[in-house]
């Protein structure tokens, strides 16, 4: 192993110290559920973890911005930046 590239034990610390350290909102969503978010996510949004987990993202967004998030949420789910609007 090269002294410049951690092995994956302590790049899954790293991760995992920055996902839960950061003072950004970040929230992880796999097959359109939140499967995990962090401190901060749940903080702004006045959540605990657990009323997060298995919640659809879009539930979380104001009624009459729900169909711009759809959208922008399946632009990124292909792979494709989203434009300012």
């Amino acid at each position: 192993m090269n002294e410049h590239q951690p092995d994956d034990n302590r790049s899954q610390d790293l991760y995992a110290q920055l996902f839960e350290q950061s003072v950004d909102g970040i929230v992880l969503i796999r097959g359109g559920v939140i499967y995990h978010a962090n401190p901060a996510f749940c903080a702004m949004h006045g959540y605990e973890p657990s009323e997060l987990i298995g919640q659809s993202p879009i539930d979380l967004v104001h009624p009459d911005d729900r169909s711009t998030a759809r959208e922008r949420m399946a632009t990124l789910g292909a792979g494709q930046p989203v434009a300012d609007a």
